[in-house]
């Protein structure tokens, strides 16, 4: 199936006195003049679709920060600082999101291996299917731990980014593997648009890659392994 593209906007449109919003950054601005480019639609992510927006000549207004009067602005020079704090949760929102999926899975490949039947008994007697099922379990307890302990820590305003980089890593790695046994518990009906596994497995896959993708977070925390315990 070859990618389609769509064009959503050709023309440039013009906005004044408005919020523009990049990711989690909101930024006031005065004028902005914007083109969305052609989204281009694939398999995996069909609710929010990639896309690219070009933005010129942006102009931020101090008045909007409250800052009139020639204030000195107290975000000067810490943009990125706040963005990685606004990272930093969005990653255990991320994490907190791989539970409710891996929990999900874990019920529909369950109750399916009670009711499919073969060779004479339910796919769930067999050692091969537990042992899938058992396995998800702990991890999904583990997991659950991680990001209770990151969220207080976050609520308490004393949030490490090294366990924020911990719990997206663990957590969607979890739920894609999670998609992915339930997927093979389920065979050939796991692979119909009938049934939400299909949906569940593309979802997962894609929420690897967003806010960081495993290979970041490996990377961000064998620094912080090697400096705390070499």
């Amino acid at each position: 199936m070859t990618p389609r593209t769509v064009r959503v906007w050709k023309e440039v449109h013009k906005w004044t006195s408005l919020v523009c919003t990049l990711g989690s950054i909101k930024l006031p601005v005065t004028r902005l003049d914007a083109a969305l480019m052609p989204v281009q639609l694939h398999f995996v992510a069909r609710v929010l679709p990639p896309g690219e927006e070009i933005m010129e000549y942006i102009c931020v207004d101090n008045d909007q920060y409250g800052l009139a009067g020639g204030l000195e602005n107290p975000y000067k020079g810490k943009g990125f600082g706040l963005a990685q704090k606004w990272l930093g949760a969005g990653r255990i929102k991320q994490g907190a999101r791989a539970l409710g999926a891996t929990r999900r899975c874990l019920e529909l490949a369950s109750s399916y291996a009670k009711q499919r039947v073969t060779f004479g008994e339910p796919i769930a007697n067999r050692q091969a299917i537990q042992w899938r099922l058992v396995d998800t379990y702990v991890k999904l307890e583990a997991a659950t731990l991680l990001v209770q302990r990151a969220a207080a820590r976050c609520d308490r305003g004393d949030e490490d980014r090294n366990e924020a980089y911990l719990v997206k890593l663990y957590c969607t790695e979890m739920a894609w593997e999670a998609a992915d046994m339930c997927l093979q518990v389920h065979g050939g009906i796991g692979l119909t648009t009938d049934l939400p596994v299909e949906r569940l497995w593309r979802d997962q896959r894609s929420h690897m890659i967003t806010e960081g993708t495993p290979e970041i977070m490996r990377m961000a925390l064998a620094r912080h392994v090697l400096n705390t315990f070499g």
